[in-house]
């Protein structure tokens, strides 16, 4: 997946992190992997992701052309890449973030 310019500060050249970038939304988070390994590893709280990494990410996010042509997203999927007992496997995640004001 191509890292998008959210990857870095472009001050320092220094990672960043979900609540460095102004307004992130699921959309935001999600569609940049380094944003997406930092959540999974800090926010999450599943031992399964303590080591994830951006290049542990693949996006399967699927569309599909409704009636008439029309184009539609579908929800966000990711395929993880985790050790689990110290066997590689891979775990989807489907993220459902609710916005409280």
């Amino acid at each position: 997946m191509e890292q998008k310019a959210l990857n870095t500060n472009t001050k320092d050249k220094a990672p960043i992190s979900a609540g460095q970038v102004r307004n992130a939304n699921s959309r935001t988070i999600f569609s940049n992997a380094l944003l997406t390994s930092q959540f999974l590893k800090n926010y999450t709280n599943l031992s399964i992701f303590s080591d994830v990494k951006p290049g542990d990410i693949e996006d399967v996010t699927d569309r599909y052309r409704a009636f008439l042509g029309v184009e539609f997203e579908t929800d966000t999927v990711k395929k993880v890449r985790v050790n689990i007992d110290g066997s590689p496997q891979d775990v989807f995640v489907i993220p459902l973030i609710e916005h409280k004001s």
